[in-house]
């Protein structure tokens, strides 16, 4: 194995149910963003960023205000556990 292979020793602790069989394993926070790494499994490195989605979704809504359509649609909701809510109609 090379260098970037290598296994280390994780620290684990095996937990078990009451009749002593073993049901999961914890490790570290650590060890596991090791893991992942390793594995490839790191979705934050190929998510894009807030800033990049909020650019690419800018100006796809083009039926006038986006605000004041979302406010009608919410007071379109039948919220019978709210005292303020407007009666359905």
């Amino acid at each position: 194995m090379n260098a970037n292979t290598s296994m280390r020793p994780i620290r684990k602790l095996i937990l078990t149910d009451e009749a002593k069989q073993p049901i999961a394993v914890q490790i570290s926070y650590a060890d596991w963003l090791e893991i992942e790494e390793r594995l490839g499994l790191n979705p934050v490195s190929t998510e894009p960023a807030f800033d990049q989605l909020l650019k690419a979704s800018r100006n796809i809504w083009t039926e006038g205000d986006g605000l004041v359509y979302q406010q009608r649609v919410r007071e379109e909701w039948t919220r019978p556990w709210d005292p303020e809510a407007p009666e359905a109609s």
